[in-house]
């Protein structure tokens, strides 16, 4: 290793942020007194017992942070400093008033290239904590499809970007949180720069109807935040001073600095390693400090933001007999008994008719073992596909919900909504109800989502399209919420909603996934009619609110036709594992398999793994062949996802019944 590599390894910014202490060492702010820090390290060599490198660190925010608390916000006034352009009557002036319903009440850019802004200034340095955009009483080409928002308090000087989002095309205000903490300092503003990036039609300029910030402007709280800002930026800058010299070597003019500052270039650790490694080469020691650190978790905040790496393995499982395995098939379902490792599929479509089969596939054996070949008989539920089921540990049993009937017209016994409960300790099936409609559940429905909260023994029914003998209109499904004890329904949203909390439309082909422990649900992407949403929701179950998320990849998501996923959830990572497929309608259909990880935690997304045959280039057997209308689940004990089954689309009655295991390497 080089020492120029090796001082980049030291000194890392992100390295340093992973000192933590025990199992969740919080990050060691460079804004921290060499006096406190001194401390702890203190408090360290009286614990040398323990395996962890520092102990007993507690949480301290900083004095502006709790200045923020006990302030609340008010509406901050304003005026147009400077802008790009305008276009006619559509002056800048105009956002300071909002008139919905008047035509000429925007600014409207001059041009539509990316060079167009407004910056508007406060009087005095300000929080700026929220924007709100006005809108037009309806839907208008010129609104702001994307757009950011900076801030700083020089004009011409380095600003921060506080948001980069989009409205949409609708009526309703848009209220957006704005950026103002870096590194848990609060920053003020005194100038907000919006800039334009693409309006709803392309041709068309830019238009803003009415903006409002929101935030804290009180004269003694916003002045002692400002010179705690600018004590931070100083000591940033000196650090960043000496983190140069040393890696230039230019250890004399270092020493000379440091001795005349008080400011702690990073943590003792740090420091400690690079004297034991670049100065004196004491690799055995680096070592097993390294070791020490690795054992204690240290590394785990970093190792969190590092990328994955896929890696697929086709489970060939053990039969004696090989016809105990599927048939292949799409549009099945399958679920996992974490406890067991034991994962069960449940009919599908084999391309000519639906399934009744029930299979379960035991991991630690790695065989395959037919359940029931014909569950209706057993009086389960009957040969369907695009269902929805779940595991419920609590009551150690799966629930089925739901299925796609083709002529619905043709087929009225069949729309009959039920609901199943299959008991893997009685090995046995019970219709809980004929028809959930009648018991205050959904309608018949497919392609909605089901998970379960098994510490409260509750359901969630999220979205699908409701199949009735009315085909003129198509009409979906709310959110509903199934008592497992009680077998009792409560609807929680119903289709035609109007809420004032934002929240999303009912759709179908989207995923619901739970967070058992911060009580919520999240809802991914999905289709209603003839338009694709590429959106994320939180619903928070116990405040029965939905908030939007700006999970910042619309775009990629959107650059795609077909867009079809599957979606799991860690729920102690807080990330989320999105296998999607596309499919492209050209001379031939294609299809494209695409791995996401998004984190929840840190609003960030990876694209790990992505897949696609092409005519001139041969197949590769390390990967599964791409697909839509299969299934996945994951086991967060082992970080493994599975993936069986599914429609390769090169045949019209080809279906696949192939194993696979993914693990998602660092």
């Amino acid at each position: 290793m080089s020492q120029s590599s090796t001082n980049e390894l030291i000194t890392d910014k992100a390295t340093i942020g992973t000192i933590k202490e025990c199992q969740s060492m919080p990050l060691i702010l460079s804004n921290q007194t060499e006096n406190y820090i001194k401390q702890k390290e203190k408090h360290r060599h009286t614990n040398q017992n323990s395996s962890s490198i520092v102990h007993n660190h507690f949480h301290t925010s900083t004095p502006s942070c709790s200045l923020l608390e006990e302030s609340q916000d008010v509406l901050l006034t304003y005026t147009i400093y400077q802008y790009s352009s305008y276009s006619l009557y559509y002056h800048p002036q105009n956002i300071l008033e909002d008139k919905p319903r008047n035509q000429l009440s925007r600014w409207s850019s001059g041009t539509q290239d990316s060079q167009q802004y407004i910056i508007i200034k406060f009087d005095v340095p300000v929080i700026a904590r929220s924007i709100t955009f006005g809108k037009f009483y309806q839907s208008h080409v010129c609104n702001l499809k994307e757009f950011k928002v900076l801030g700083g308090l020089d004009p011409d000087g380095s600003m921060i970007e506080l948001l980069h989002s989009g409205l949409k095309n609708d009526s309703e205000p848009e209220v957006f949180p704005l950026k103002h903490h870096y590194k848990e300092m609060v920053f003020p503003v005194q100038y907000i720069k919006i800039i334009p990036l693409a309006a709803y039609g392309t041709s068309f300029n830019f238009s803003i109807w009415y903006l409002e910030v929101k935030g804290i402007s009180e004269k003694s709280t916003v002045h002692k935040i400002s010179e705690e800002y600018e004590a931070f930026k100083d000591m940033e800058t000196m650090r960043l001073c000496l983190k140069y010299f040393r890696q230039k070597n230019l250890m004399d003019v270092f020493h000379l600095l440091k001795n005349r500052i008080d400011v702690e270039l990073e943590h003792p650790i740090i420091s400690s390693l690079h004297h034991q490694l670049v100065l004196v080469g004491d690799f055995d020691t680096v070592e097993k400090t390294l070791e020490t650190l690795f054992e204690t978790e240290v590394f785990e905040s970093h190792c969190q933001r590092s990328p994955y790496t896929a890696i697929w393995k086709k489970m060939s499982p053990i039969h004696e007999n090989e016809d105990i395995v599927p048939c292949g098939r799409g549009g099945h379902q399958m679920c996992i008994d974490i406890e067991e490792r034991v994962i069960y599929v449940l009919g599908g479509y084999d391309g000519k008719c639906d399934l009744s089969d029930f299979w379960c596939y035991d991991v630690a054996e790695n065989s395959w073992l037919l359940l029931s070949s014909d569950t209706e008989s057993e009086l389960g539920p009957g040969p369907r596909s695009c269902h929805k089921m779940c595991y419920d540990p609590q009551s150690d049993a799966i629930y089925v919900l739901g299925r796609y009937v083709n002529s619905p017209e043709d087929n009225l016994v069949m729309l009959q909504p039920d609901l199943f409960k299959y008991s893997l300790k009685d090995d046995s099936w019970v219709k809980l109800s004929s028809n959930t409609a009648d018991d205050g559940g959904p309608e018949l429905v497919f392609d909605h989502q089901m998970c379960v909260d098994s510490k409260n023994g509750i359901i969630y029914v999220c979205g699908g399209k409701v199949i009735s003998r009315d085909c003129t209109s198509p009409s979906y499904s709310g959110l509903y919420a199934y008592k497992i004890e009680t077998n009792e329904w409560d609807i929680l949203r119903s289709d035609d909603a109007n809420t004032s909390d934002g929240t999303t439309a009912s759709r179908v082909g989207h995923s619901t996934v739970i967070d058992e422990g911060n009580n919520s649900l999240y809802i991914f992407a999905g289709q209603r009619s003839h338009e694709c949403f590429y959106d994320l929701f939180k619903y928070n179950i116990s405040q029965n609110l939905f908030t939007e998320i700006d999970h910042r990849h619309k775009d990629e998501l959107s650059g795609e036709a077909g867009f079809t996923h599957r979606v799991t959830f860690d729920e102690k990572l807080q990330e989320m594992y999105i296998f999607a497929s596309y499919t492209r309608s050209t001379r031939w259909e294609r299809i494209k398999n695409v791995f996401y990880v998004y984190s929840l935690r840190y609003n960030t997304w990876q694209k790990v793994y992505e897949h696609e045959i092409l005519d001139c280039l041969p197949s590769n057997p390390g990967y599964p062949i791409p697909r839509y209308a299969h299934q996945m689940v994951y086991d967060p004990s082992s970080k493994t996802h599975y993936v069986f089954g599914g429609n390769p689309g090169n045949d019209k009655n080809s279906r696949l019944n192939d194993l696979w295991e993914l693990k998602l390497k660092k």
